[in-house]
């Protein structure tokens, strides 16, 4: 009970399901790149949306199972875990079974590298990053 006398619960989205309806966008950004990082966080905070950062594939790995998200923007060229692995090893969890995953990217892969449809990726943002261009792209992912 409160101090008013009644019962309250406080309920937490579950780590499984995306923000309810009306609630902020918040998305997971990893790059390896501060930089960069900083740039989407402040774009996205124009868009009313928020982020959580990672500079590794690994930690993107760990915060995605310990927090809920509404999709991801991974670099695809990072040291260790390249965000193609992390976005293979994240569509194995099940929340991101169909969650967004969108790649950043100044040099794209090949349509042809088999490694892309393994990561089942929403689509591909390149860098350097244009406002519109980056909205528009998650409008249509998410």
């Amino acid at each position: 009970m409160d101090e008013t006398g009644s019962d309250t619960v406080d309920v937490q989205p579950s780590q499984d399901e995306p923000q309810p309806a009306g609630q902020m966008t918040h998305l997971l950004v990893v790059d390896d790149n501060a930089v960069y990082c900083r740039l989407v966080t402040v774009l996205l905070e124009s868009f009313s949306m928020t982020c959580t950062t990672a500079s590794s594939g690994e930690e993107a790995l760990e915060l995605a199972q310990s927090q809920p998200f509404d999709g991801a923007l991974l670099d695809i060229h990072m040291p260790g875990m390249d965000g193609i692995e992390t976005a293979t090893r994240l569509r194995t969890l099940p929340a991101w079974s169909e969650r967004p995953i969108l790649a950043l990217t100044a040099d794209p892969p090949s349509e042809t590298d088999p490694r892309l449809a393994a990561a089942r990726l929403t689509g591909v943002i390149s860098k350097p990053i244009h406002a519109d261009a980056f909205h528009q792209a998650l409008m249509a992912a998410l």
